[in-house]
């Protein structure tokens, strides 16, 4: 395994990590593109419902994964990206599913965190 990579790694050289030698990839846990890194943003499910919430109090990076995991715990959602420069989150649910922006808002307040919609 040492010295090997694979198709995540080349094409996202910085989502890797080396720990002790053995590379383990990063990808993007809720399925959406890193425009840093030359990909073009996509949903989720092409047809699922999505929420955009402003996010208030963010302070780094840390935050951001701080609010994506309390989102990605509400039953119903299949993905969150929150974005830090932006200090947005899109939430998306699985098909079939409702994910009320109440409840989303409930979470990210719960997290320690303001959020409104903002679409």
């Amino acid at each position: 395994m040492i010295g090997t990579t694979t198709k995540s790694q080349a094409r996202h050289p910085l989502l890797t990590l080396v720990l002790g030698g053995i590379f383990a990839a990063s990808p993007c846990c809720c399925g959406f593109s890193n425009p840093a890194f030359g990909d073009a943003p996509r949903p989720i499910l092409a047809a699922a419902e999505c929420h955009v919430l402003a996010i208030e109090g963010l302070t780094c990076e840390s935050c951001s994964a701080h609010v994506r995991t309390a989102l990605a715990k509400v039953p119903g959602v299949a993905g969150a990206r929150v974005d830090f420069a932006k200090a947005e989150a899109v939430v998306c649910a699985k098909p079939g599913a409702v994910v009320n922006a109440a409840t989303l808002i409930a979470a990210v307040k719960k997290a320690g965190y303001k959020a409104t919609l903002k679409k």
